[in-house]
């Protein structure tokens, strides 16, 4: 009974730290793109489904 326990736990453990994970990769690859696009004087425009970045576009004043 507490071998099931620990494993079942451990599977828990795994698989939040892996949904963590993949949560903030998500997250550092828009915050880097959107500073880049900043930083060159841009409005950046994303478009997302759910962890996945599917469109990118940074669009620059016409001045």
């Amino acid at each position: 009974m507490k071998k099931i326990f620990f494993i079942s736990s451990a599977a828990i453990i795994i698989l939040a730290a892996t949904a963590f994970l993949l949560i903030y990769q998500s997250h550092a690859e828009v915050m880097k793109k959107t500073n880049d696009c900043y930083d060159n004087g841009g409005l950046p425009e994303m478009e997302k489904s759910g962890i996945v970045l599917e469109h990118v576009e940074c669009q620059m004043e016409k001045q």
